[in-house]
């Protein structure tokens, strides 16, 4: 027979917990718990309350010990918003320039944000997550025109594309291992991609899946941008300078298709049977499915800009081919009467030699027949 130990057991939890006996798993969390509000864990007393649970056959995932941050301001966690019941960090955004000052290995995760300018720093930081360094070293070797991914032994590695302001793409090598994940980007990108990182809620998983919504997210915006100019131009004004204006939106077009072939690239990587999905789990697979989405409506409205502004030259090039025509027509009776005014042959010249036949046969004959022509290129134009 079993020990009559378990009513002490259980006394024990309740007088820890300040439980009431009888009360549910939820009842059991500190009030600011069920309030939503958890910090971390205490290890020490974490381990206590497990073996005291043991006996009752608990989960240890079920018990929550709430703490206030001014008493362990050593750790400097802050405060996480999740469930009750989870014990969730947050990611820790570590400078490459300062991974060399930590000795072993990281105790939670982390995000180290490293410069593309320094190499050293990325394979350094790649070692210390337990990322792919081998991999991470072969990214720098060489320029990418489309993004990949690469998995192998649960490490994984990503080259994405960032859209800068000036609506050019800008390489960023993910480099996710055990312990953390290594951003590889060019300086601009590094407080942005700090920013994102350090609102995770969660592994080193969840701080890669976080970048790459904020990649789709920033195509997004700039089709947005793009959206903006190409309405510009394709409800302005054709005038003397739409040579320039056709320069403008031949350019715009360029930048278009190549984003939309960009942004196609990143929705096939973001795939649920890629590469990239096989590699995550489940909860994993659901949120990359954001980023392929919006990926996804990115490159398709990238696609309807590009047409939308073929149709804007192709107006531009009818509207200038039109009045090329009207100057046209009218130039043509003059140069008709000049023709037949330069001929010098006999009857000419005697008989129109006053003043009343040269305004005659030299100023209204002409302009009568600029009238005629005008009129009957608008009536063939209507019909």
């Amino acid at each position: 027979m079993r020990p009559r130990s378990r009513p002490k057991a259980r006394a024990s939890i309740d007088d820890l917990l300040g439980r009431r006996r009888g009360d549910s798993d939820t009842d059991m969390l500190h009030p600011c718990a069920r309030q939503g509000f958890m910090w971390l864990t205490i290890p020490v007393l974490d381990r206590a309350v497990a073996r005291l649970a043991a006996p009752l056959g608990r989960r240890q995932s079920t018990i929550v010990c709430v703490r206030h941050r001014s008493a362990f301001p050593r750790l400097g966690m802050p405060p996480i918003e999740l469930p009750t019941g989870r014990r969730v960090t947050a990611v820790e955004v570590i400078d490459g320039t300062a991974v060399n000052r930590y000795g072993a290995a990281p105790a939670r995760a982390v995000c180290v944000v490293v410069a593309t300018s320094a190499p050293d720093q990325v394979i350094t930081a790649a070692n210390w997550v337990g990322a792919d360094a081998a991999t991470a070293n072969e990214a720098l070797a060489s320029s990418h025109r489309r993004p990949i991914a690469h998995s192998g032994r649960r490490r994984i590695s990503v080259i994405a594309f960032a859209t800068s302001d000036d609506f050019k793409s800008q390489e960023v090598h993910l480099h996710l291992g055990a312990r953390g994940l290594v951003a590889v980007c060019p300086e601009p990108l590094r407080p942005v991609l700090s920013e994102v990182v350090s609102r995770v809620r969660g592994g080193p998983e969840e701080a890669l899946l976080a970048v790459l919504l904020t990649l789709a997210n920033q195509a997004a915006a700039a089709v947005q941008d793009l959206a903006e100019e190409s309405d510009r131009l394709d409800q302005g004004a054709i005038g003397l300078a739409a040579d320039a204006q056709r320069r403008t939106i031949s350019g715009l077009r360029h930048r278009l298709y190549a984003l939309q072939q960009l942004w196609t690239a990143h929705q096939v990587m973001c795939t649920a049977d890629g590469t990239l999905a096989e590699a995550l789990s489940r909860v994993g697979q659901g949120r990359l499915r954001q980023s392929e989405v919006v990926f996804q409506a990115s490159a398709a409205a990238a696609g309807q800009l590009y047409a939308l502004l073929g149709d804007t030259l192709e107006r531009y090039s009818a509207v200038i081919a039109e009045r090329l025509t009207l100057v046209t027509v009218f130039f043509l009776p003059l140069t008709v009467c000049s023709g037949f005014f330069g001929m010098n042959f006999g009857w000419m010249t005697d008989h129109i030699g006053s003043v009343a036949a040269f305004a005659v046969f030299g100023i209204l004959a002409p302009l009568a027949l600029v009238g005629v022509t005008v009129l009957a290129a608008r009536r063939i134009s209507r019909t």
